[in-house]
């Protein structure tokens, strides 16, 4: 219900089922595997209104971390601003050839950490390219941005979008070793 929604809704699959998996039930945490916790996880989720997908939940933190939770008829683009924020897509250099974007982006999920764990890397290697577009503000030479360049990467931080714009602040740039060619 509300409550559910108000609590985990842009969150990620994972942090729930971490939440179910360290600390239920109170005094038996032992009591019950991870694949009955994940079966829970699947039971709460259709109580507040899920549909039922075509395959059963995985039990794998890092795939959990790339489905979000989010209202019924509402859709993960409706991240709001200023959402920390995993996107995968092609650095190119900007239009003026000044500052950086991330072209064929994927749809932004809602992530709790600035910076990926290797299984989140190995997850965005696989994910699809989109469509969509962002503008890379914060671009900072750790990113190696220059060499990245025509590379699938994965990035991360805090997004803005208004009619005119749709930017990432970055907190972390990493390359997932592929070719957008």
């Amino acid at each position: 219900g509300d409550g559910f929604i108000a609590h985990w809704e842009n969150d990620s699959l994972d942090r729930l089922f971490t939440k179910i998996r360290d600390t239920m039930p109170q005094g038996g945490i032992e009591s019950v595997t991870d694949a009955g916790k994940l079966d829970i996880l699947a039971y709460v989720l259709s109580k507040n209104g899920a549909a039922a997908g075509n395959t059963e939940l995985p039990l794998d933190t890092a795939a959990l971390e790339t489905i979000a939770i989010v209202r019924r008829g509402g859709a993960a683009g409706g991240v709001s601003n200023f959402s920390l924020v995993q996107v995968v897509g092609c650095l190119a250099r900007g239009a003026d050839g000044q500052g950086w974007t991330l072209s064929q982006a994927s749809t932004p999920v809602v992530t709790k950490e600035e910076v990926p764990a290797a299984a989140a890397l190995a997850t965005a290697t696989a994910a699809p390219l989109g469509t969509l577009r962002f503008d890379l503000a914060s671009v900072v030479g750790a990113y190696q941005a220059p060499s990245r360049v025509g590379q699938k990467v994965e990035a991360r931080g805090l997004l803005y979008r208004s009619d005119s714009e749709s930017v990432i602040n970055l907190t972390s740039l990493q390359s997932l070793n592929r070719s957008c060619q």
